[in-house]
């Protein structure tokens, strides 16, 4: 059923998990898996979403967490999300893999 956040519920235990790391990961950290073009882009988007609320055009943006162990001083991060599929632009999505901790993409194209 759509909307029922389906897609949420298996993003943000990773995208949290990424931010509580003392080193928020600047390699892949997190990968989704989809059976289509469709379904990946439709998750990064949502990915997108998350991580950059302001911007939401898969640019990375920063996001603050507070209460870190050394007195409470705001940390900013930065997660990029890559969208790789089969039939899109390959060199592209290969120069946004390692330096994209979230990675959405088709079986076939990742490998």
């Amino acid at each position: 059923q759509t909307g029922s956040g389906k897609t949420l519920a298996y993003l943000l235990p990773g995208i949290l998990r990424a931010l509580s790391e003392p080193q928020v990961p600047r390699k892949p950290f997190l990968l989704v898996l989809a059976p289509t073009r469709e379904l990946v882009l439709q998750i990064a988007a949502c990915a997108e979403g998350l991580l950059c609320p302001a911007v939401g055009d898969g640019k990375c943006a920063s996001i603050t967490t507070t209460g870190s162990s050394d007195g409470g001083q705001a940390e900013s991060h930065c997660l990029a999300v890559a969208a790789v599929w089969g039939g899109g632009p390959r060199w592209e999505q290969r120069r946004q893999l390692p330096m994209s901790p979230v990675v959405v993409a088709t079986p076939g194209r990742l490998l």
